[in-house]
């Protein structure tokens, strides 16, 4: 029998093949009988991957096993790498890429 690679699993015994983590899912290590969710702020576009990226300032994934970030709406920000939620600018601010004068 072979391992299964990072980023593929099997769920059961006596499968001749491994399966590709779905998007929004990783496996992080060899011989996986499951795949895992990224965590909020994170994402995972691809199949068959190992591990999750990180949302971009500006960007924000409020649940988990997503396979993308959304751009914050207008009036709001998400300042910092990994967010998983908007805030809105306070008054006497506008949004350009960052809350500013």
């Amino acid at each position: 029998c072979v391992d299964c690679l990072a980023g593929k699993y099997a769920s059961a015994s006596g499968l001749s093949t491994c399966s590709d983590c779905p998007a929004g899912k990783k496996a992080a290590g060899t011989k996986q009988t499951s795949c895992f969710d990224c965590e909020l702020g994170q994402f995972q576009p691809s199949t068959g991957e190992d591990t999750c990226e990180t949302c971009a300032a500006g960007k924000y994934s409020q649940s988990k096993g997503s396979s993308s970030c959304t751009v914050c709406p207008g009036g709001s920000e998400a300042l910092s790498e990994g967010s998983s939620a908007c805030v809105g600018c306070t008054a006497g601010k506008r949004v350009t890429k960052t809350c500013s004068d």
